[in-house]
């Protein structure tokens, strides 16, 4: 509904200027002959002007204030992601995570990890395969069959300095959020690396 707004918006706002233009030139050629007529197309046409003139201005003004924000901030969301490792909370906790002026932020549980960027010193979208074997009954015999499974988790590497033992921060993904991950991790690529203890 709201790309149809956006999509009829300007075209509508154009139809009513030319409309309350209309109205007034109407108004004006009746002034004489029916007062009444001129006064109700006058006002119609004076309404029609002033709201598409208000909302054209009102658009404009909230773009305007939108694109400065973003300038200023630079904040961006990157959606939720379930915890693995690395922070002071239970695995599987949904994190919000979101960059803001110079640093990103992990929330989860009324609580707001931050992370100065100058300390990461790596993001990547990393794939784990697991293979089991199992056995599945058939009519007269059981076959052994080998199950291959795909896991996918977002790893963030940080450390005070690069000579410093670093520490990482692992979230497991889903299919619907690994374009998050992988523009999180877009964000972080070519920095200096940091010595991983595991």
């Amino acid at each position: 509904m709201r790309k149809l707004w956006n999509a009829v918006k300007w075209p509508l706002a154009v139809i009513c200027i030319l409309a309350g233009v209309i109205c007034l030139l109407l108004a004006f050629s009746y002034l004489g002959e029916n007062d009444d007529l001129a006064a109700i197309l006058s006002g119609l046409g004076v309404v029609l002007l002033g709201e598409s003139i208000f909302c054209i201005h009102h658009a404009r003004k909230k773009k305007k204030a939108a694109a400065a924000g973003q300038e200023i901030k630079g904040d961006e969301s990157f959606g939720k992601f379930r915890h693995a490792s690395g922070l002071p909370m239970a695995e599987g906790v949904e994190c919000q995570v979101s960059r803001c002026n110079g640093a990103l932020h992990i929330a989860a549980m009324n609580q707001v990890f931050t992370l100065a960027e100058d300390k990461i010193r790596g993001a990547a979208v990393l794939t784990q395969k697991a293979a089991e074997k199992q056995f599945v009954p058939r009519l007269l015999w059981v076959r052994k069959k080998t199950v291959r499974s795909f896991s996918r988790c977002l790893v963030l590497t940080y450390a005070d300095s690069p000579d410093v033992p670093g520490k990482t921060i692992v979230f497991q993904l889903g299919e619907w959020n690994v374009d998050k991950a992988r523009r999180l991790a877009a964000h972080y690529k070519d920095l200096p690396t940091a010595h991983i203890e595991l």
